[in-house]
């Protein structure tokens, strides 16, 4: 049921004609010569039973806590059905099927905002909106990928401080949807998305001074240069045409 290619759960599953070798969709769409068997690729075909298999077993996982296969931990370990979502969907991502990997990293988000406000975890949810939003980047979707980082920025700007992990976190979806509105061309959006970005990571450089890792304070100066780097490049840009 696991795909070769991106190694996860196949995800709108084909069969390469003739071989009959399965793949997901996405997956074999960047072959001429199945990956399996060397044949030529003549054509694919829907594999409806096989996805009807993945469909329900994944259905299976979303509504009870299943063993952590990946743990080492005590046998009695388990993985929520928001954990295993996670799984699958950045497992797609890193395989590089983006559409498989959207379609399950909502699953998951779906799952997390289901907990209500008081469980609901923010940095977390801010991780999975903001690998949708890469998804949807990679997809072409660009104004799929703004809300996705959008939202990401609101869950996670909404975590409780001091929160290193949440506020880099909130800097790294920041300065993609500034990236966005460079590209699109709103150099204003986008240089006052870098400025807020900036001041996050100036916080968090001045808050490690006080910390013993120099490690730590040597990547957040790296992280400040980078913020500064944009914003210079958008002010150039604005300066250019009189704004």
């Amino acid at each position: 049921m696991h795909c070769v290619l991106c190694k996860s759960l196949v995800f709108d599953c084909v069969a390469a004609q003739p071989c009959e070798h399965k793949y997901c969709r996405e997956c074999i769409s960047r072959f001429q010569d199945c990956p399996l068997c060397g044949r030529d690729i003549d054509n694919v075909e829907t594999d409806a039973a096989c996805q009807g298999t993945v469909n329900d077993f994944i259905n299976r996982h979303a509504h009870q806590e299943v063993p952590n296969g990946h743990s080492n931990g005590p046998v009695s370990e388990v993985q929520t059905p928001a954990a295993f979502f996670l799984d699958l969907g950045l497992t797609s991502l890193a395989g590089r099927n983006y559409s498989a990997a959207l379609a399950r990293l909502d699953r998951c988000r779906q799952l997390l905002l289901e907990q209500g406000d008081a469980d609901r975890p923010s940095v977390k949810l801010g991780a999975v909106c903001g690998s949708q939003g890469d998804c949807s980047m990679q997809l072409g979707q660009m104004q799929d990928a703004a809300a996705h980082y959008r939202e990401s920025i609101d869950h996670l700007s909404q975590a409780p401080e001091p929160n290193t992990e949440a506020q880099q976190a909130l800097t790294v979806s920041l300065n993609k949807l500034g990236d966005l509105a460079y590209w699109q061309g709103d150099v204003q959006a986008a240089r006052d998305t870098y400025h807020k970005a900036l001041m996050v990571r100036q916080k968090l450089l001045e808050a490690s001074q006080a910390d013993d890792s120099s490690t730590e304070h040597a990547g957040l100066a790296v992280d400040v240069a980078v913020s500064l780097g944009k914003l210079m490049d958008a002010d150039k840009v604005l300066e250019a045409v009189g704004c």
